[in-house]
């Protein structure tokens, strides 16, 4: 299954953070695109920014349209969410509880609370789509660009797709898939980018429901959650001590690890077998073994297994 997500955020301030969107397929997508170019011609708009169209006194955009045309250009882009989006997600953050809990050691290695949100969407698609069934999700994740983090979390979703892209480990039947895998992904902008409309629709009416308990986001919102099922993650402290405890026990991990494979480059040194570094971990190179090497090899190894 291939699924497309297109995020963006809102809150550029330390009391929250708000990243949403939606998720659909590709060919869904293609149609809201689609109706996106019926409604920019129709309106003569270049595209939907939430924040400029609800406020009367922004006339860069939308200064030809009356109050009532802006409430239709709302209600033709949530028709199309309605048709097109299979399901919305949205993840809030306080970012200086964020930044309580967390040092800059820990952020410069593990990502801010920009990072965080975008972890916390992962997390949450995983429990949503119910991963355990052992399906291998093909997710294409774009991002709106301009936030002032934006770098970290594209090298960190370029990390994770490079991991799972070279992730090749045989098992009994078959091949060990990762449940979540990463396809194309990107920053990208509103203009070329219409289903960034939608995203950036719920996260402007999120952060206003919850920061201003603004009627009319409250009524968007209950709209497209009546129509358009989704999920919601919240990192509060709770959650961000997870991620904090997550990581450090994934250090221990990988230092643990590091321990056993020196030992065990050291003891296959001994028969010939040499040991090169990969962005996987180690691979094994047994081309270089002698024919006494090789033998003296099984019958250490038999032994071994005659001791366990």
């Amino acid at each position: 299954m291939t699924l497309t997500a297109y995020l963006d955020e809102s809150g550029h301030n330390d009391k929250l953070l708000v990243m949403g969107g939606f998720v659909s397929s590709p060919e869904r997508w293609l149609e809201f695109s689609k109706e996106c170019d019926l409604i920019k011609a129709h309106f003569h708009i270049p595209y939907i920014h939430a924040a400029e169209l609800f406020s009367p006194k922004s006339t860069r955009r939308y200064g030809h349209l009356s109050l009532s045309r802006r409430r239709e250009v709302l209600g033709c882009l949530m028709s199309a969410i309605i048709d097109h989006a299979e399901f919305s997600a949205a993840v809030t953050v306080i970012p200086s509880l964020y930044d309580s809990l967390t040092t800059n050691q820990w952020r410069s290695k593990h990502g801010s609370s920009y990072a965080g949100c975008v972890n916390g969407f992962l997390i949450g698609l995983v429990e949503y789509l119910d991963m355990s069934l052992g399906e291998t999700i093909n997710l294409n994740l774009f991002l709106e660009n301009g936030h002032r983090n934006e770098k970290e979390v594209e090298e960190m979703i370029r990390d994770y797709k490079a991991f799972y892209d070279e992730f090749d480990i045989p098992v009994l039947g078959g091949r060990a898939e990762p449940v979540l895998s990463i396809d194309d992904y990107g920053l990208i902008e509103k203009r070329t980018a219409s289903p960034l409309w939608a995203a950036d629709l719920i996260c402007y009416c999120t952060y206003n429901q919850i920061m201003r308990r603004d009627p009319l986001c409250s009524e968007i919102l209950e709209t497209l959650h009546g129509r358009v099922p989704g999920f919601g993650v919240c990192l509060g402290r709770k959650q961000i001590e997870t991620m904090i405890e997550s990581a450090a026990d994934a250090e221990t991990q990988k230092l643990e690890w590091q321990a056993d494979m020196h030992q065990n480059v050291r003891y296959l040194y001994q028969f010939g077998i040499t040991a090169h570094k990969d962005k996987r971990g180690v691979i094994f190179d047994f081309t270089g073994m002698s024919s006494v090497q090789k033998e003296n090899f099984m019958n250490d190894t038999k032994a071994k297994f005659s001791e366990g």
